[in-house]
């Protein structure tokens, strides 16, 4: 009986001593539940593409003494885009249709061609192709992306019109049921031909069909604007 005391008492010191009674195992549980989460990375996030010229600290709080400063819509940058090829089609655009900053769009303009229109910068801008020669009933609804200035490209920008050229081959290729892509891009310096054209155009049509054009003008250029046009009516 006093050895079977004996071991009992050992055992139970053992367990104190090393903090594994019942009581010490449910505080520990405890502080496991209590102890805060380890946060889990943060991801980036994605911002609207807004000039960076605009006012600053416009969302701090002002100083008690200040006045209230009025918040100041930021600089709308603008780029000019002459539209060539079979003359006579008409194009409408109706204002951007993914820009946050103008969600109502603006009235339409409507030109022939070869004509001028202006597009905002930052937004793809939804446009009606109409009156085309030989296919006077159709109508298509093409997008033209208009991507952010770079310091390359703001310096060609702000004295040139991009070119977006709308052929009967595009119309033929546009009529098989096929999508098709151009994309406008300033060749890099290194690659031009000395008194050669600044820019270029790349074409889904001319590439094979696992080349992607927009992919292939960021390789040799930088990328001014994307006209997308299908054969949705």
């Amino acid at each position: 009986m006093f050895n079977r005391l004996i071991m009992t008492s050992v055992t139970l010191a053992g367990l104190m001593i090393a903090g594994c009674g019942p009581a010490e195992h449910q505080r520990a549980e405890v502080q496991r539940a209590e102890a805060p989460a380890t946060p889990a990375p943060s991801l980036p996030v994605a911002t609207m593409c807004i000039p960076a010229s605009g006012p600053p600290d416009l969302f701090m709080a002002p100083a008690p003494n200040d006045p209230p400063k009025l918040e100041q819509p930021a600089p709308i940058l603008t780029v000019q885009f002459l539209f060539t090829g079979l003359p006579g089609i008409s194009i409408s655009c109706g204002g951007p249709v993914l820009d946050e900053r103008k969600p109502n769009g603006r009235p339409a303009d409507t030109i022939a061609i070869p004509g001028r229109l202006n597009f905002e910068q930052c937004a793809i801008h939804r446009l009606k192709v109409s009156n085309l020669p030989g296919r006077e009933k159709l109508e298509l609804f093409p997008t033209l992306e208009v991507g952010p200035p770079t310091p390359r490209t703001e310096a060609y920008l702000a004295d040139m019109a991009v070119a977006v050229s709308i052929a009967e081959e595009d119309l033929a290729y546009i009529d098989s049921g096929k999508y098709l892509t151009k994309v406008m891009y300033l060749i890099d310096p290194e690659l031009r031909t000395p008194g050669g054209d600044a820019t270029a155009t790349m074409s889904s049509a001319q590439l094979a069909p696992d080349r992607d054009p927009i992919i292939e003008a960021d390789r040799v250029g930088s990328i001014l604007a994307v006209f997308r046009i299908g054969p949705v009516k």
